[in-house]
């Protein structure tokens, strides 16, 4: 699974937000982001409530879902149970289809591309126009238990309809009423196959694309950083050879003082690289020769 770091940075393509067409709100109306993300917490909250329990009735549940939602909302809202309802089974829909294009992002794990990549690579595969228009939603709900429970549940049941839960023995009496269903044929499998092999490629040849890019930035980073540390040597060289070779003639004690110090560094710097380079004794003689020679010829 993704980082649960919630303060990436990402890069969100957005569509013009599905109409919410039923008429218990009396009129149609477009959910803006900040009804879908106080409706995502409202869902939360209720959802992991203790004091509510997992046996209430479905009305009873997107009541107090409603109820939560108007008490916490921060803005002019008259939408009801039933309207709230049916624009969440719209974002849980989509968002677990999103969830199978991370997931297959991961999957590939191209090398060097930060996470938030990852998600503009999601939402290439969700929809390669419009990208994904429930993001925001999506980053609230993702990392919760129910989500992620919803989600395992419907991997097992992708292509087909949702339906209400039953328990095993209920499951089994329906399946074996069910006709059998007819194979697909030899031309819709192949089209299917085709149909995934290509959004398959087209993610595989955008993550090396990202990759190409991200080896890119890094040898331009080692190109600056190497111009830059010998630019700060040549600096540091330029210094070293204005203090051994200043005139110390009209400096007073203290200034003089402080001249032979520097200077005293400089070579106790360059005598330790002399010994690290194996020729230690030689530049010894010669660093210390320059700086007796350097301080004599200043003085005259």
């Amino acid at each position: 699974m993704l980082t649960q770091d919630p303060e990436v940075a990402l890069e969100v393509v957005t569509e013009t937000p599905i109409t919410d067409t039923g008429s218990s709100r009396g009129r149609g109306g477009n959910y803006n982001h900040t009804e879908d993300i106080q409706l995502c917490w409202s869902w939360i909250a209720i959802t992991f409530d203790p004091r509510v329990g997992i046996d209430q009735l479905k009305g009873t549940y997107w009541n107090r879902i409603a109820q939560h939602y108007h008490e916490n909302k921060t803005f002019v809202s008259d939408r009801n149970a039933t309207s709230l309802e049916k624009r969440w089974n719209s974002i849980q829909k989509e968002c677990i289809r999103f969830q199978e294009c991370v997931e297959k992002i991961e999957r590939l794990r191209p090398s060097g591309v930060p996470h938030t990549e990852y998600i503009n690579l999601a939402q290439q595969s969700y929809d390669k126009t419009k990208g994904f228009p429930y993001l925001h939603c999506w980053m609230e709900v993702r990392h919760t238990e129910k989500f992620q429970t919803i989600y395992e549940g419907m991997k097992h049941t992708q292509g087909k309809r949702e339906r209400k839960s039953t328990t095993p023995m209920q499951q089994a009496q329906e399946d074996d009423r069910a006709p059998s269903k007819r194979p697909p044929g030899r031309k819709h499998s192949k089209e299917k196959q085709s149909k995934k092999s290509g959004e398959d490629e087209y993610a595989a040849q955008f993550a090396t694309f990202i990759q190409m890019k991200a080896e890119e930035h890094q040898k331009r980073g080692e190109r600056w950083k190497a111009e830059k540390e010998l630019e700060e040597r040549k600096l540091l060289w330029d210094q070293e050879q204005k203090i051994m070779f200043c005139n110390m003639s009209n400096m007073d004690e203290n200034q003089r003082a402080y001249v032979k110090a520097m200077r005293q560094q400089i070579v106790t710097s360059k005598e330790a690289l002399a010994k690290a380079a194996g020729t230690g004794s030689t530049s010894e003689q010669g660093s210390g020769g320059d700086v007796e020679e350097a301080e004599s010829g200043m003085r005259h």
